[in-house]
């Protein structure tokens, strides 16, 4: 079955205080993604979703590390898998990650796994 909608509220914890996430899919695409981390929301320009809209919501992972300050420090990473092949029958993982960071705010990456 695929999520319309999904809201997830974490534990706080002294480093990050009070992380969520809330998105939610109309008929075919991603049409809204708001995370909280940090005292902040931030809520994805339709340029960003566009670029995660392909995975799908229920590949959610929420982790936090403590990152160096140089890079932003504490940071809250909200990832999201998907598997495909390509035209040429080539296997490809991606893993879309959107990035809340104590000194640099809002990240929204794609990486491919290897």
């Amino acid at each position: 079955m695929r999520w319309r909608a999904v809201q997830i509220d974490c534990f706080e914890t002294s480093e990050t205080g009070r992380v969520g996430i809330a998105a939610n899919v109309d008929d075919k695409n991603l049409a809204s993604l708001r995370v909280t981390a940090f005292g902040q929301s931030f809520n994805l320009s339709p340029f960003d979703l566009k670029k995660i809209n392909l995975f799908p919501l229920d590949s959610l992972k929420i982790t936090h590390e403590a990152g160096y300050a140089e890079l932003g420090g504490h940071t809250v990473h909200f990832k999201f898998q998907r598997a495909y092949y390509d035209k040429d029958q080539k296997l490809h993982n991606e893993v879309a990650v959107v990035s809340v960071s104590k000194g640099k705010g809002l990240e929204v990456a794609i990486l491919e796994k290897q």
